[in-house]
């Protein structure tokens, strides 16, 4: 279905939500697999990147009593005015630095933490344990996973690990492969790459 003038004219205003969008998914583990979420998401975060613009313009304008204008809010409210491509570039530029800035307090979890600390929850932000545990720092990155299937202890650092239980993706590096009955070291290697969707296994952290 082809895109009217004034659709075209919104994806342009709010190029900038969708950079920052795509940032934050790469940077975190918080990844959208709804369309919906994820347009409604980007249209926030270009309302915050405009936001942060706005003030940028007011400031500049009273220290040096300049005279910049703003021409988003009207561009956005009327078919009739033209884009400004110059604004929705240094817009976007605002978008990657607010984005690494988003993700970083996402990663650090620092909301949770003072939520956490005076008793309001006790989730941890992260969308299931596996990213509790491996993003961890309270845990070593030292593993020894049990292989039950195969009879199999594999021992060695965790290197990467996915995003997301459902894919249970690990790379470990400086390997041991031990049999899990007898504890014989059976081989090693430089680095292993793990699917554990759908296997029996358990996975230790030793203490250090």
């Amino acid at each position: 279905m082809p895109l009217d003038d004034t659709t075209l004219k919104i994806l342009f205003l709010f190029i900038p939500g969708i950079i920052s969008k795509k940032i934050i998914e790469k940077l975190t583990n918080y990844k959208e697999v709804n369309s919906f979420k994820f347009l409604i998401n980007s249209f926030l975060l270009g309302f915050l990147n405009y936001f942060i613009y706005t003030v940028l313009i007011y400031t500049i304008n009273h220290i040096k009593t300049n005279d910049l204008s703003i021409y988003f809010f009207n561009t956005l409210s009327s078919k009739d005015k033209p884009l400004i491509f110059y604004e929705i570039f240094y817009v976007s530029i605002i978008s990657i630095i607010s984005s690494i800035l988003i993700s970083y307090l996402l990663n650090k979890q620092y909301f949770y933490t003072l939520m956490n600390n005076i008793g309001v929850t006790s989730l941890s932000g992260e969308r299931d344990v596996w990213n509790i545990v491996f993003g961890s720092e309270e845990v070593s990155n030292w593993i020894d996973l049990r292989d039950f299937d195969n009879k199999l202890t594999i021992s060695g650092w965790v290197r990467s690990y996915s995003s997301d239980f459902h894919d249970g993706e690990l790379f470990i590096k400086d390997v041991s492969v031990y049999s899990l009955e007898e504890g014989k070291l059976l081989y090693e290697l430089n680095g292993l790459y793990l699917n554990l969707k759908g296997k029996n296994i358990s996975i230790e952290f030793p203490k250090n």
